[in-house]
């Protein structure tokens, strides 16, 4: 990622044409400016790139807290030009077991750091990503790259996990990272439901394709060629990568039998690659 200086004064926003607007509660927003895809985070600070993602202007708003600096850029910042360079990145946590990556999709306050902090704690993983996973193509397999080196929870969270509570924010925790790439074993989407114990079933077809879909982080929102292309990505990830909605009730104590589950979902995974 080139870096070049900033644009800053009362012109930097002039004549921006903005094709994405926030949606509720969020504080992003993407546009275009003399030739420049921009995307603009309230409160945290502005990017502005070339079309092939080759020239970046990051521009920090001064006073944001140096840990949150620091994860808007090497994750949100990172994953918007990873897309102008054609690379696929997930709004999702994403855990290995056993060398196996499994990635958890789903909503804000879905879970996703939550339960894989809890499985890194347990010991029967190590972290790839926290917030967004990064998906490779490697020969005839995809593999999540590991992105993030921290789990950020909320203080409930925190705690049920044993890590104690020292702020209303969300706490940075320090991960077991996995030094290297994982293939991907499923992608796995988070329901939290009425039902007595955890649960995975099938999700496929249109289903599947619009959870990886709203979990695909995009720049060029406005870019038909572009649209094209990740269309074409979500298929091919999805032809070739089982996908299962993980059923289990709003509860932290529901983390340890869902946690056995997913190792159990990882061994059988092997074995059906074993034996195709």
């Amino acid at each position: 990622m080139s870096l070049v200086a900033p644009r800053s004064g009362p012109d930097a926003f002039r004549d921006i044409e903005w094709v994405r607007e926030p949606h509720p509660g969020e504080a992003f927003r993407i546009g275009r400016q003399d030739g420049s895809l921009v995307a603009h985070w309230e409160g945290m600070g502005t990017v502005r790139a070339s079309p092939d993602g080759s020239l970046v202007r990051i521009e920090s708003i001064p006073g944001v807290d140096r840990d949150a600096d620091e994860k808007w850029r090497t994750g949100a910042v990172r994953a918007l030009v990873r897309h102008l360079q054609g690379h696929v990145t997930l709004h999702a946590s994403a855990v290995a077991i056993e060398g196996v990556a499994l990635v958890f999709l789903g909503d804000s306050g879905a879970g996703k750091s939550t339960l894989a902090a809890s499985l890194c704690t347990d010991g029967a993983a190590d972290l790839l990503a926290d917030d967004l996973a990064e998906i490779e193509r490697e020969d005839d397999c995809h593999v999540v790259r590991p992105s993030e080196s921290a789990h950020w929870l909320l203080c409930d969270s925190a705690e049920a996990l044993g890590y104690g509570s020292h702020s209303a924010r969300k706490q940075k925790i320090v991960a077991h990272v996995r030094a290297s790439p994982a293939r991907l074993g499923a992608v796995v989407q988070l329901s939290f439901d009425a039902c007595d114990s955890p649960s995975l079933s099938p999700l496929r077809g249109s289903a599947a394709f619009a959870g990886v879909s709203a979990a695909y982080v995009r720049f060029a929102v406005d870019d038909a060629r572009v649209s094209q292309r990740d269309l074409h990505v979500i298929a091919n990830l999805l032809a070739s990568v089982p996908a299962f909605t993980l059923h289990r009730a709003r509860s932290l104590r529901e983390l340890s039998p869902t946690g056995a589950l997913l190792r159990r979902l990882v061994r059988e995974l092997a074995t059906t690659e074993l034996t195709s």
